[in-house]
């Protein structure tokens, strides 16, 4: 079974022939898969995977004085604990951590989205898969840290959003 958070890096890497990136989750598992799939598409040269906790202050302190980046991607849990995933064919394999947070399913972009600017390079952009149903609520929190024409939504082939994109200035 592989797990949708960290292949979202090895396409990147698989289409960016001249970049590296860094795959960061708090699940042993997460990254073990990932590692497989890594090591597959024979990207081990160019990924760099390190188990860890986004929402701990050093975490960021650790990455802005580590590495600075031109693309941020960032798939965090992202559903309110109400809403039943059973019928979705995509998140049913998922374990639950990966996929509800607190504070209504948006606990991590409060906790990310106020220190990610720092390890932006200038023109650099970070991307966060969102729920379509909170892109509201999330363009808020987005506009309390960019301004409003550093941000945009990303639609899928269905014209459902399902992402938003903050670019540092």
């Amino acid at each position: 079974q592989s797990l949708m958070r960290l292949q979202i890096q090895e396409r990147l890497l698989k289409h960016l022939p001249f970049a590296a990136g860094v795959g960061i989750d708090i699940d042993e598992n997460a990254l073990a898969c990932c590692f497989v799939n890594v090591e597959k598409h024979k990207l081990l040269h160019r990924a760099r995977l390190i188990i860890s906790d986004i929402t701990t202050d050093d975490f960021f302190l650790f990455l802005h004085q580590n590495m600075q980046c031109d693309i941020i991607v960032c798939n965090p849990p992202y559903l309110p604990k109400n809403i039943d995933i059973c019928n979705n064919i995509e998140l049913k394999y998922e374990p639950q951590k990966a996929l509800y947070a607190d504070d209504g399913g948006l606990f991590f972009y409060k906790k990310i989205l106020p220190k990610i600017k720092m390890n932006l390079l200038p023109k650099g952009i970070a991307v966060f898969e969102i729920s379509p149903n909170q892109a509201k609520k999330k363009k808020h929190i987005a506009h309390t840290y960019f301004h409003e024409n550093e941000c945009s939504f990303i639609f899928d082939e269905n014209g459902h959003i399902r992402g938003k994109k903050k670019k540092k200035s």
